[in-house]
């Protein structure tokens, strides 16, 4: 975030949290599918049980 908004001031926020569990929710995915990768980001699964609901 630091990264993306330039701010050098240390806070603390669920921004990014709550976005990527909109997603999931949005999305149909699970905690599996949609998996958070500590200090890197976050990763989506290629596995076939992944599905994306298309009537939203």
């Amino acid at each position: 975030m630091a990264s993306a908004w330039h701010i050098t001031a240390p806070i603390q926020t669920r921004t990014v949290d709550v976005h990527i569990a909109k997603l999931r929710k949005k999305l149909d995915l699970g905690q599996n599918e949609l998996k958070t990768v500590t200090r890197q980001g976050y990763a989506l699964s290629t596995q076939e049980s992944c599905r994306v609901n298309r009537s939203v």
